[in-house]
């Protein structure tokens, strides 16, 4: 026999909700800092393979020049390593509390909308952190970036830093600057970024400049992007300090604009077929003579690095 969140979730109401909910989800998926670093989730089964790349290995455009009657073309063929993944399992269950019948169908309804919500909000604040962290991982311990020393020319050495990364990559994506948030502050405020300003910054009048405007400066035809993630490593209950995901350390990396199992880009988000977040199973439970449902969504991904040659780890000092 269906519960009554079960009978609830398979309304018409519920189902126009999640066609909604997920266009919306798919808009923030866009502009948060792990899509800005992956491009895009690549669907695969639970084991899947992809090709790695390292700095030693060579990426060549084949030549497909053929004659008309020649059926075979040029075998495509990718220098690197085949490497076997397999997802990563993840499910988040919430509580969903109703007294008796008294509760009528809307309250369920927005109980399950409010809680699918809150469960995605931090679906992203995870995988944002799990993305992150492996691009400073696969960028080592990072190469210095002296803001601080005077006469640092600051644009002219990140354009050296990207030129490494597009030479790691084919240039074979878009190349985009993930700052920390302290990074971009010291950035912007830098005595040579600000004397680039057109129209702003004089000696008495500086400027803060927006993400576009650093890309303009910076050229390349780079992205931009202030990472403002906030995690807290403590547990409920337990004193923590919250800290900046990224503080001052600068990610570049290259990004496939149609992100595959076979592109050089740095990092590569592998999503399960058919995964969707807002199909949640329930389940009975009581406690504190208080009856309520469990609501547990589930999805898989794995946040793999595919080429390190693709991707500096600045550290701003």
């Amino acid at each position: 026999m269906a519960t009554r969140l079960q009978a609830v979730a398979s309304t018409e109401a519920m189902r126009n909700y999640a066609v909604g909910f997920t266009s919306d989800l798919a808009r923030q998926r866009a502009l948060g800092d792990a899509m800005f670093l992956v491009g895009d989730g690549v669907p695969v089964a639970s084991t899947f393979e992809y090709q790695a790349y390292d700095r030693n290995d060579v990426i060549t455009i084949p030549n497909t020049v053929t004659t008309i009657n020649n059926p075979v073309g040029a075998r495509i063929t990718y220098g690197g390593t085949k490497v076997t993944g397999t997802l990563e399992v993840h499910r988040g269950t919430s509580d969903i509390f109703y007294v008796g019948p008294r509760v009528t169908e809307a309250d369920l309804l927005m109980k399950i909308q409010n809680q699918a919500r809150a469960t995605t909000q931090l679906m992203m604040n995870g995988r944002a952190k799990r993305v992150i962290d492996a691009a400073m991982s696969a960028g080592g311990a990072g190469t210095a970036y002296p803001l601080s020393v005077a006469g640092t020319a600051a644009v002219d050495l990140i354009q050296g830093y990207i030129e490494t990364v597009m030479l790691g990559s084919l240039n074979a994506g878009n190349i985009r600057i993930l700052f920390g948030t302290s990074a971009f502050r010291k950035f912007a405020n830098h005595p040579t970024v600000q004397a680039r300003i057109n129209g702003g910054a004089t000696k008495t009048n500086n400027s803060t400049p927006s993400e576009e405007q650093v890309a303009n400066i910076i050229g390349y035809g780079v992205e931009v992007r202030q990472s403002t993630a906030v995690f807290n490593s403590a547990q409920i209950g337990q004193s923590g300090t919250p800290a900046f995901t990224l503080g001052d350390n600068i990610l570049i990396a290259t990004v496939s604009p149609l992100p595959n199992t076979e592109d050089p880009a740095a990092l590569k988000l592998f999503v399960g077929y058919g995964d969707n977040d807002l199909q949640p199973k329930y389940r009975l439970a009581h406690g504190n003579d208080t009856e309520f449902e469990e609501a547990t969504w589930g999805w898989s991904e794995r946040v793999v690095t595919a080429n390190s040659a693709a991707l500096l780890r600045l550290n701003v000092t």
